[in-house]
């Protein structure tokens, strides 16, 4: 399924977090800790 509405910056930050994340999952390692300035409340 693609979503072409997404723009391509957020879509390839996006990407990018996950790559980390899989390959964290396949080192069997915890992910990074993410950010959470962005999350303020």
């Amino acid at each position: 399924m693609t979503n072409q509405t997404i723009p391509a910056d957020i879509y390839q930050r996006h990407e990018r977090e996950w790559q980390i994340l899989r390959k964290s999952l396949a080192a069997g390692s915890p992910p990074p800790p993410q950010p959470q300035d962005t999350q303020k409340k």
